[in-house]
This record gives structure tokens, C-alpha cells and sequence, in this order.
């Protein structure tokens, strides 16, 4: 999924759009996945594509003034330890379709990020998804 994403994200230069558009798909996904979300939850797995990406944004945005916080490990620790934490929530309980978006608003908000800044990004249309196909080739039987 993270590669789908990274697809979609890619080419924005600006690491606070990258982070909110990234975080914003992987929780609107994972709610529309329950599968999905009850794997990365249950696994507590993201992957090393997950965290060199989740780095980048992170160090860029700090580096530049955009985000705010004492250090890239906590900014990091805040990021998922709340998408965690909210897809547990999504597993377990029906949200309303703003949830997604209302957890990425709170992580801005942590983050330090202008209050209508903000608004401008979770007002954004979300870039549509295509799921990246496994590099493995199905198996034939004879």
C-alpha cells in the first residue's frame, strides 16, 4: 500500500502536503480495508518503506520550519503511535467518514502546523489510489 501511495505523493515537493496527503489515504484506506487495518494493527507492521518514507517528510518538515517538535524520533512516535492507535479504533468500532481526517488534523495540530493551513489540506480533494500488483506471479497448476 505504501508503494500505491508513494505513487500518488511522489511528487509533491512540499513535505507537510506529503505527510497530510500520505497519512490522510493511509487511514482512509485502512477504513475501507478492514482487512487491511486488522493486519497492520495486529502485525504492528509498516515496513521499511513505511518508515524511510514517514523519515523523509518528517525530517523535511522540521528542517524547513513547517512541523515542530523536539526531535525526529518523537514527531515520528506521535505520527504512529496515533495511526496505530486509530486503526485499532477502525477495527474495532464503525467511525464516521470524518474520522481519517479528523486524527490527520490532530497530528497537524501536534505538529504545530497554521490551523488554516490545515484546513487548506483536509479540504483537498484525495488523489485516487491504485494498489500496486504483487511482484510475485501466481503460481500455475499443471
Amino acid at each position: 500500500m505504501i508503494e500505491s501511495i508513494e505513487a500518488v505523493i511522489g511528487d509533491f515537493d512540499d513535505p507537510v502536503r506529503r505527510a497530510a496527503t500520505g497519512m490522510r489515504l493511509w487511514l482512509h484506506l485502512s477504513r475501507q480495508d478492514p482487512v487491511f487495518c486488522a493486519f497492520v494493527v495486529r502485525s504492528r507492521f509498516r515496513g521499511a518503506a513505511v518508515e524511510r518514507t514517514l523519515a523523509l517528510d518528517l525530517g523535511a518538515g522540521l528542517r524547513s520550519g513547517n512541523f515542530t517538535a523536539p526531535s525526529i524520533e518523537l514527531a515520528r512516535d506521535l505520527v504512529v503511535g496515533t495511526i496505530r492507535e486509530a486503526q485499532a479504533r477502525m477495527m474495532d468500532v464503525r467511525v464516521p467518514a470524518t474520522y481519517p481526517d479528523d486524527v490527520v488534523r490532530l497530528i497537524l495540530r501536534a505538529l504545530l502546523v497554521e490551523e488554516r493551513r490545515i484546513d487548506t489540506l483536509l479540504a483537498a480533494p484525495l488523489p485516487p489510489v491504485v494498489r500496486a500488483a504483487s511482484s510475485k506471479a501466481p503460481s500455475s497448476r499443471a
